[in-house]
């Protein structure tokens, strides 16, 4: 799958699950997913620590979803009307 840039804290764990997604419920294409890991902001210190985030891309249509862990965004992005 495709990805628009290489992301070094992507691991093989995160592409095992991208198998699990669905379709892009908007325009069908497939589905990616990111990691923003916890982290302390150092040179902007009035920016709140980073707890860490997960998100769900589709590559064609750019629809996205965000939660805290992956298994939430993976729910959230195959959960259908």
């Amino acid at each position: 799958m495709k990805k628009p840039y290489d992301c070094e804290h992507r691991g093989p764990d995160i592409e095992e699950k991208e198998k699990f997604l669905k379709p892009c419920p908007f325009c069908g294409g497939s589905a990616w997913i990111d990691e923003i890991p916890p982290h302390t902001h150092v040179f902007f210190t009035d920016i709140p620590d980073c707890d860490g985030e997960s998100f769900v891309f589709c590559e064609n249509c750019s629809a996205a979803v965000s939660a805290d862990t992956t298994d939430e965004v993976i729910s959230l992005w195959n959960r259908r009307a």
